[in-house]
């Protein structure tokens, strides 16, 4: 599957620059231009080094931004209109984000969708062939999702239709509670297909909070199987926004 990549965008895809020093854990800091001339800065993270493996080899955690990246990319998202345009297919509730890319549409933004192709091509897809044994693999959707008290509050159980997930957490864990991600154990790879009273009385909120939710720190990548049951717990205070990558063969 090959990336839509229009001719007329590309020109103002940006460019990407980078520096010399590594950090500690062996990335390396660069920098990538936005078409508005913001610079957004990440780590090129060494896949054989820079990452942490959890739940049985199958979910890879590095850290992909830094708190004040994060927050630039956090200022960007009151320009965006599209927040409650769709509903979405798993619980048919307004979806609350902005969409970047969709290869299904052929449609891009213009301005994050250069970003995440850039750090697919450099940084993401390499983790994923390497600890994930996933090859050939092209970023098809890519989404901002927001949860907010009067909006989203929380995502119910679900599997992607992706090969592999890439869920980025661009709020500060300190500016809200609840909203955390979980992500289930194959003894659970049926969960699915209970009754949400039966999902509630088998995995509380209090088991899938202190069993299976992912503490990640701001700016870090969480990514697995989009066949892994994940879900979102319901948001108790403040906002979270999350930068999400979804990959096909």
């Amino acid at each position: 599957m090959e990336l839509p990549i229009k001719k007329k965008t590309s020109k103002k895809k940006g460019s990407n620059s980078s520096s010399k020093t590594a950090n500690s854990n062996s990335s390396k800091n660069h920098s990538f231009r936005l078409c508005d001339g913001n610079i957004i800065k990440y780590n090129e993270v060494d896949p054989s080094s820079a990452v942490t493996i959890s739940r049985d080899g199958q979910l890879v955690r590095c850290q992909l931004f830094g708190p004040e990246t994060c927050e630039k990319l956090l200022e960007l998202t009151s320009t965006f209109t599209d927040w409650d345009a769709l509903s979405d297919s798993v619980d048919r509730k307004s979806e609350h984000q902005h969409n970047i890319f969709d290869f299904a549409k052929g449609t891009d933004d213009g301005m994050l969708y250069p970003l995440c192709a850039h750090l697919s091509e450099t940084v993401i897809e390499p983790v994923l062939r390497q600890h994930l044994g996933l090859s050939g693999l092209k970023l098809y959707w890519s989404f901002l999702r927001k949860y907010t008290m009067d909006g989203r509050i929380e995502f119910p159980v679900h599997r992607d239709s992706s090969a592999a997930t890439v869920n980025i957490l661009l709020s500060d864990p300190q500016s809200f509670t609840g909203a955390e991600l979980y992500i289930l154990g194959n003894e659970h790879k049926d969960a699915d297909t209970l009754s949400d009273k039966q999902f509630k009385k088998i995995l509380p909120e209090s088991v899938l909070r202190h069993q299976f939710s992912i503490p990640y720190t701001q700016g870090e990548c969480c990514m697995h199987l989009g066949k892994r049951l994940h879900g979102v717990l319901p948001l108790t205070s403040g906002s979270r926004y999350t930068l999400i990558l979804m990959y096909m063969p």
